[in-house]
């Protein structure tokens, strides 16, 4: 197949055949009845689903006929060959024309075949595998990449930027297939989609970008096939950009100002290929700078959180003690009314009043402090939602949401302990003020109850 491939290739490169490979077919146009014939000879039907001839007359021919004579067919030829199907995402791409189409147009599919590729090579989103070789889906990126079309401002009615990073980027893993000419074709096919990714407008029709976000520089574009001998320093700067989805917008801006800041007045494409290594290294550094000052506002901003938990903590302390405060106050006045009852037969309403107003007193504290505690727990949740989101979910827990919930436990705690004690003192301030007569019908109903008892067993 590759004598096949080379000869094709070679007749589109003179001018001699025009080329439209797709995922169903190939069609050699504009043939002479010469080259027709020439690359007739050298098709092996075995290879493809179907052959067919088209003249200028739209009149169809077999092969065979062609070979035979092609003295009634009318100049130029059309040679159309039917591909056999692929399974799976695989695509065959028997030339490197309809290789460069393929590329261009940004394929989907997984799997790549062709005669060019010797040994080997994968992206994030492709494999390229020789003509014989064995198909196998890549596995998927480690990580998701940013989307170019949303950093970058394409301008003009054609699409001058790629809407995927996978596919243009090597793994780490990949055997990079050496100068196979398929893989020196796809590298400086990925230069030119990758680069425009670096900018801050892209200008499709016109072929130019603009690097800088203040000082602004343009440079005229257009693909060279030279340029894929810089793939490896841009696609090291394009990986960093965009590598992080969350940090693209940053790593962008930082990336495209240095290329700007680096290069000369009405630069080159080629310069700002030569200036790309340096703009990675200087962009590094910026960005490193840049998560400094964040680091040390992150580091106030943990500092303020910490005296807002420490405040609240001693807030929650602080109803605690006032809580205890007030049921120790209400134990204290209950045992005076015990003791002022039996020693001195205080009057039973008044003994009943004052410890009612008591009980009334310990419930408003409680109270208070519990709609305080839920007053808290909803401006921690305020917090982490709009000031410190940047601080992990368990991480917040276990700085503030843990320590505030012991606090809480222990007030909860006092107030169950307390609004039993209190209870107790309550019911026995009450019975120690009902008469007499009471205790006769409760002696009554005691005695009733046991002697019902009795009789059950």
């Amino acid at each position: 197949m590759i004598e096949f491939s080379t000869l094709l290739d070679r007749l589109a490169s003179d001018g001699a055949a025009e080329i439209q490979e797709s995922r169903k077919e190939i069609r050699i146009s504009h043939l002479e009845n010469q080259t027709a014939r020439t690359i007739a000879k050298e098709i092996d039907q075995s290879e493809w689903r179907e052959v067919t001839i088209e003249d200028a007359a739209e009149s169809s021919s077999s092969l065979q006929a062609l070979l035979d004579d092609f003295g009634s067919l009318l100049a130029p030829l059309t040679i159309v060959l039917g591909k056999k199907e692929e399974v799976g995402e695989s695509i065959a791409i028997v030339t490197l024309v309809g290789l460069r189409q393929w590329l261009s147009l940004e394929g989907v599919d997984r799997v790549c075949r062709s005669p060019y590729v010797s040994h080997g090579f994968t992206t994030y989103a492709t494999s390229y595998i020789s003509w014989m070789g064995e198909s196998e889906i890549p596995e998927s990126a480690p990580h998701e990449f940013g989307n170019p079309r949303q950093t970058v401002r394409s301008i003009g009615s054609g699409q001058a930027v790629t809407g995927t990073i996978a596919s243009w980027l090597l793994r780490p893993s990949s055997s990079e297939d050496g100068q196979s000419e398929a893989f020196v074709l796809w590298r400086s096919v990925a230069v030119n989609k990758l680069l425009p990714t670096l900018a801050i407008e892209a200008f499709g029709d016109a072929g130019r970008l603009v690097f800088g976000s203040y000082g602004r520089t343009v440079v005229d574009w257009q693909h060279r096939d030279e340029d894929g001998a810089f793939y490896d320093q841009v696609s090291a700067l394009v990986e960093w950009v965009y590598g992080d989805s969350r940090a693209v917008n940053t790593k962008h801006a930082f990336a495209s100002d240095e290329i700007a800041r680096q290069l000369p007045k009405d630069p080159t494409i080629g310069l700002v290929l030569e200036t790309v290594e340096s703009a990675l290294d200087a962009a590094r550094r910026g960005y490193a700078f840049y998560l400094q000052e964040i680091s040390r506002d992150a580091l106030s901003a943990l500092s303020d959180l910490r005296k807002l938990v420490t405040d609240e903590i001693s807030k929650i302390g602080a109803l605690t003690r006032q809580l205890s405060n007030a049921v120790a106050t209400a134990l204290a006045v209950g045992v005076s009314l015990v003791a002022a009852r039996i020693a001195f037969g205080s009057h039973p309403l008044l003994v009943t009043a004052l410890m009612l107003v008591v009980v009334v007193y310990v419930s408003v504290v409680a109270r208070l402090g519990t709609d305080q505690i839920k007053i808290s727990d909803q401006a921690r949740v305020a917090w982490w939602n709009h000031i410190y989101k940047f601080v992990g979910a368990s991480d917040y827990e276990r700085l503030v949401d843990v320590p505030s919930r012991l606090a809480a436990r222990s007030y909860k705690r006092v107030k169950v302990m307390g609004t039993l004690a209190v209870a107790a003192m309550f019911l026995l301030v009450l019975a120690l003020s009902a008469p007499k007569s009471v205790y006769g019908q409760i002696a009554n109903i005691s005695g009733e109850a046991l002697d019902w008892l009795r009789g059950l067993l």
